[in-house]
């Protein structure tokens, strides 16, 4: 096992050109081109590890470890590349149906971790939302130490518990395509391998690798180590991320605010134009009653100023009417007269001689003449005492009793 150091890593590996990586300690994570072969080269284990694995069956691995890469070699020779692609995609994909299979098969019943399906680009997406590290698991199914991994390390309560809390578990079959390009940009030359893979900095990094057997305790510790190690960036990413959204929130809520105070200044803009225009509309409304009622009234001063004329004319032509039927007065010596005496309402005193063969008619032109704002349906002629009035114009002086004279009020 290495420690590998931070490299930036692409989001996904499938469709990119063919690569391999630069150095075995700053891998970049990129996709690995369709010209080349789906097989795996896996490197025989040490004589520790072929002792640890018990014995014979170790040994006959190592023995039949060189004529199985030759076939494998004479197979690559064979294959058609586009076939073993499409195989490779319908059989594995994401590590999908065979995978799944084979890790069930090697679990003997325990629990396995909980697995993002998806691409390898998806998961890395996926850990990036969740503010959590991507642990990449290559799985060799032709690997003699791939059954006890995945039963006794994989299947640990403890190495359950921990990814299941601080991680996002991705497994992929090396010999698919996507395992394969990823094998080779990771440097895996053993297996069981595990990559931890994580945003530092705001670049994709290798964070740490695990190649060959490996224990439980070993994993967890390891696991702990790069969570103690490089965890500070993703509790400063979750952060951020509360940050952006803190700050999403107030700038909706001054975007709201700033909305609502448009919405309010249009209002009271809106209101005010009301206003203007209902002020507008009362003044000339105002202006027009205002005309109107000026024209009413030079109106009625022009009827009152044509009747007054009108009324004028007809007292003069009434006063001309009535003067030239009243009788010529008489001369004092002259017999068969009378003298009458009449007193105005407003105090005035006028007085005429007629014949007493005169009717009432001439006594009344003559107050109509000497008063102009006396009309002969306004008033009426009486004595003081004995009180009489005298409303018939045809009745003569001598008739209505009004001789030698006579003294009268005119009464309204």
């Amino acid at each position: 096992m290495h420690r590998a150091t931070r490299a930036t890593c692409d989001d996904d590996t499938a469709g990119s050109s063919s690569s391999s990586p630069s150095s075995s300690t700053s891998p970049t994570l990129a996709g690995e081109g369709s010209g080349g072969s789906t097989s795996t080269t896996t490197p025989p284990p040490s004589p520790q590890v072929v002792a640890a694995a018990g014995g014979a069956e170790g040994m006959w691995w190592v023995a039949f470890w060189p004529l199985r890469v030759l076939w494998r070699f004479i197979l690559s020779i064979f294959q058609d590349p586009r076939r073993a692609r499409a195989v490779g995609r319908v059989q594995w994909g994401s590590g999908g149906g065979n995978l799944s299979a084979q890790l069930e098969e090697m679990s003997v019943g325990n629990p396995l971790p909980e697995r993002y399906e998806g691409t390898f680009g998806e998961a890395l997406q996926a850990a990036g939302a969740m503010h959590r590290f991507l642990v990449v698991y290559l799985h060799s199914q032709e690997h003699w130490d791939s059954p006890r991994f995945v039963s006794q390390v994989l299947c640990h309560p403890s190495v359950v518990s921990y990814l299941s809390e601080n991680y996002v578990f991705w497994a992929v079959s090396a010999s698919s395509p996507e395992g394969y390009r990823l094998g080779s940009t990771l440097g895996a030359s053993s297996y069981p391998f595990i990559g931890v893979l994580g945003n530092v900095q705001g670049q994709r990094a290798v964070l740490d690798t695990f190649q060959g057997s490996v224990t439980t305790d070993i994993l967890v510790a390891r696991l702990i180590r790069v969570m103690e190690e490089s965890g500070a960036f993703l509790a400063i990413a979750r952060e951020e991320e509360v940050q952006a959204v803190a700050d999403r929130g107030i700038m909706q809520t001054q975007n709201q605010e700033y909305e609502e105070a448009l919405a309010a200044d249009r209002k009271r803009k809106e209101e005010a134009q009301r206003l203007e225009e209902e002020e507008r509309r009362l003044r000339k409304a105002a202006a027009e009653a205002a005309r109107e009622e000026e024209e009413r009234r030079c109106r009625a001063e022009e009827e009152a100023r044509l009747a007054a004329e009108r009324t004028q004319r007809e007292r003069e032509e009434d006063r001309k009417t009535k003067l030239g039927r009243l009788p010529p007065e008489p001369p004092a010596d002259a017999s068969d007269i009378t003298k009458i005496a009449i007193r105005l309402p407003s105090g005035t005193r006028i007085g005429r001689k007629f014949h007493v063969t005169d009717t009432l008619q001439s006594l009344y032109d003559f107050v109509d003449i000497s008063q102009d704002d006396v009309g002969a349906d306004q008033y009426v002629l009486v004595t003081a005492f004995p009180k009489r009035e005298f409303q018939d114009l045809d009745l003569s002086f001598a008739g209505a009793g009004l001789t030698p004279n006579a003294s009268l009020d005119v009464q309204s």
